[in-house]
């Protein structure tokens, strides 16, 4: 899908497109916001116990994602009522060699918030949004290692087991690869032992 602005001042997105750091920056600077915080997540070169790693295939559970993308905006929101605007993408599909795979940017009267708001944003993007990676490097491929249980985010921004449910999401296989867990699922963290980027643009 193509990322279109929405008319509020949350911006969340899962495409298979590529993600324009610039185009993030650009949107969630406001007049009255100091400070912009981008993070930036890239897909690099090696993996736990693997190297010349040449793209990932990311595998989502689209009906959640935007969802679980918007609560992590709303929560941002509820800890630093300040905020200006925040932008949310992930990537889906094929990412190549130095391409981002999740953009959290963010904007704020001050630095402390926007930093503080972009680093929970990413946080909980990794623990609570069902994306899984796949590897792919020099003699084979794999599902990423790191796994974990879901989360959610409760009503006062803390990250909740999700484990507890009747609908426990245990399972650290991605979609394609399960044929017989029902509703159970899990998610690898989805910083993907990407290169990171903080970008801070000062307005003035």
């Amino acid at each position: 899908m193509t990322l279109q602005p929405p008319a509020t001042d949350d911006w969340v997105a899962l495409t298979d497109q590529s993600l324009e750091v610039g185009l993030a920056t650009d949107w969630v600077a406001l007049p009255g916001c100091g400070a912009v915080v981008v993070f930036s997540g890239l897909v690099r070169d090696h993996a736990d116990g693997s190297t010349g790693v040449t793209h990932i295939d990311y595998e989502a559970w689209a009906e959640q994602v935007e969802p679980r993308l918007a609560a992590v905006a709303d929560q941002a929101r509820q800890r630093w009522p300040e905020l200006g605007r925040i932008a949310i993408w992930h990537r889906e599909g094929r990412v190549l060699l130095s391409e981002s795979s999740v953009v959290v940017a963010v904007s704020a009267p001050h630095r402390g918030a926007a930093f503080d708001a972009c680093e929970f944003a990413i946080d909980t993007l990794k623990e609570s949004v069902p994306i899984w990676k796949k590897e792919f490097f020099d003699g084979g491929s794999q599902w990423a290692r790191a796994a974990q249980h879901i989360t959610d985010v409760d009503d006062h921004g803390v990250l909740a087991r999700v484990a507890s449910r009747s609908s426990s999401l245990l399972l650290s296989w991605p979609l394609s690869v399960r044929s017989s867990c029902g509703s159970a699922i899990a998610s690898p963290r989805t910083s993907c032992r990407a290169s990171t980027i903080f970008n801070v643009r000062w307005m003035r």
